[in-house]
C-alpha cells in the first residue's frame, strides 16, 4: 500500500499547485468551469501519476525496478469551422518525471493538426501534421537507458464521390522516426494508399484498399564491420467492411495479404495473410461490448528474426450509468511466433502475453475530468529471462477552460 499512499500524496500536491495557478482565472472568469465542448478554442491542464512495479519488464529471476511517473501537461485545442471547412488543432507541452530513474525524465511538445476540407458535394479530404514524443516500452530493452522516441508525420488524402454508392480515395503520408538510445532504429518512410468503397442505401460500407510503404534508414547498421541497409518496400492489399448487422450489432474489419522486400538483407523478406476484425454490441445506450480478434504478420527489428506472427483476442466492456461516469474493463490474450532468419542458429521464440485492465472516468462538471485505472500484464516465453509480470495503477485530473 506504500506506493498507493505515494500516488495520493503526489496527486494531492499537484492538485494544490494547479489550483493556485487556476484560482485567479476562476475568480476573474466565472464561466471557466462551464467550458462547453462546442467552444472553438479551449485551453487545458492535466496531471497524471502512475506507479509501475516492474518498469523495465525484468523477469522473476531479476530484481524488479519499481517507479512512480508523474506527467504534467498544458495544452490548447482548436475546433474552427467555416462553412464546409474544419480546422482541428491539439498542441501541448508536457513534463514527465520519474521518482527513481530520474535520468528517464523528459519534456516534450506534441502536436496533432488536421484540416478537413470539402469542395462541392463530391470532393473531400484531410491535410495535416502530427508530432509525438514519448518513452518506448522497456519490454524488449530491459535497461534503464533513455528510450525516448519521436515520430513526426505529414499527410494528405482525398475522396471522390463518383456515384451515390461509390467513393474513390487515396492519400500519401511522410513520416520520420527517431530513438534517442539507438540511432540505427531511426527511419524515414513514405506511404501511398488508394482504394474504393461501396456504400449501399443501408449505410454500410464494403471496400478494397492497397497500400505501399517505402522505408529507409539514414544510419546503416554495422554487423561484423559490414554496413547493412535495412530499408524495405512493403505492399498490402486489404478488403474492408463496416457493417451494421442489426440495430445493436456492428461488424468491422479487414483481411488481405502483406509482403515485404528488403533492399539488402533479402533473407528477412516475408509475405503472408493478415486479418483484424471487431464485433460490437451496443446495449441500451449505457453498455457497449466489443470483441476483437486478429492474425497479423509484421516485422521485428532483430537480425536473427525475420518477422512475427501475432494472433490475439481482446474483450472490452464499457458501462456508462450516467453522463458523468464511465467504467471500462478489458482483457487481452496475445500469442507471437517469431520467424527466424534461416541463416542463424538462434533458438526459436514464442511469447504469450495476457493482460487485464480496469478504468473509471468521472466528470463532475464539463471542465473537470477525474480518472483512475489499473492494469496487470504477464508475459511467458520459450526464451530465458523474457518472462515478466507487471502491475500498474494510475490517477489523473484534467481541467478545460
Amino acid at each position: 500500500m506504500e506506493f498507493l499512499v505515494t500516488l495520493l500524496m503526489r496527486l494531492r500536491l499537484v492538485i494544490s499547485n494547479l489550483s493556485l495557478l487556476l484560482l485567479p482565472a476562476i475568480l476573474f472568469s466565472p464561466g471557466l468551469l462551464r467550458a462547453a465542448p462546442e467552444d472553438a478554442v479551449q485551453a487545458y491542464a492535466s496531471v497524471s501519476v502512475m506507479h509501475d512495479d516492474n518498469l523495465l519488464r525484468l523477469s522473476s529471476a531479476q530484481a524488479a525496478v519499481a517507479d512512480t511517473i508523474q506527467q504534467d501537461t498544458l495544452g490548447l485545442k482548436v475546433d474552427w469551422k467555416q462553412g464546409r471547412q474544419q480546422v482541428l488543432l491539439d498542441a501541448s507541452v508536457n513534463q514527465t518525471r520519474y521518482s527513481n530513474l530520474t535520468s528517464l525524465g523528459y519534456q516534450a511538445t506534441n502536436v496533432q493538426s488536421r484540416w478537413n476540407w470539402q469542395l462541392g458535394n463530391s470532393l473531400s479530404g484531410n491535410l495535416g501534421y502530427n508530432k509525438n514524443t514519448s518513452q518506448s516500452s522497456f519490454a524488449e530493452l530491459h535497461q534503464a537507458v533513455n528510450n525516448l522516441n519521436t515520430r513526426q508525420e505529414k499527410f494528405a488524402d482525398g475522396a471522390l464521390q463518383i456515384k451515390p454508392s461509390w467513393r474513390l480515395n487515396g492519400g500519401v503520408t511522410q513520416s520520420t522516426y527517431s530513438v534517442a538510445s539507438n540511432s540505427v532504429l531511426g527511419n524515414e518512410s513514405t506511404s501511398y494508399t488508394v482504394g474504393a468503397t461501396f456504400t449501399p442505401p443501408s449505410g454500410n460500407e464494403i471496400g478494397i484498399r492497397s497500400n505501399r510503404l517505402v522505408q529507409r534508414y539514414p544510419v546503416l547498421q554495422v554487423v561484423s564491420n559490414v554496413p547493412l541497409d535495412n530499408g524495405f518496400t512493403q505492399n498490402q492489399l486489404l478488403a474492408t467492411v463496416n457493417w451494421l448487422y442489426s440495430g445493436h450489432i456492428r461488424v468491422n474489419g479487414q483481411a488481405g495479404v502483406v509482403s515485404r522486400a528488403h533492399n539488402q538483407v533479402t533473407v528477412r523478406d516475408f509475405s503472408g495473410k493478415t486479418m483484424h476484425g471487431t464485433l460490437s454490441w451496443q446495449g441500451s445506450g449505457k453498455t457497449q461490448i466489443s470483441l476483437s480478434t486478429w492474425n497479423e504478420l509484421d516485422a521485428y527489428d532483430d537480425l536473427v528474426t525475420n518477422s512475427a506472427q501475432s494472433k490475439g483476442t481482446s474483450l472490452e466492456a464499457v458501462w456508462s450509468p450516467a453522463g458523468k461516469l464511465s467504467v471500462s474493463v478489458r482483457g487481452q490474450h496475445l500469442k507471437r511466433d517469431f520467424i527466424l532468419n534461416p541463416n542463424t542458429q538462434a533458438p526459436s521464440r514464442q511469447d504469450t502475453v495476457n493482460s487485464a485492465s480496469f478504468s473509471i472516468n468521472y466528470q463532475p462538471v464539463r471542465a473537470v475530468n477525474l480518472s483512475a485505472g489499473m492494469q496487470a500484464e504477464r508475459r511467458s516465453s520459450t526464451l530465458d529471462y523474457i518472462d515478466y509480470a507487471d502491475n500498474t495503477i494510475n490517477l489523473g485530473l484534467s481541467f478545460a477552460f
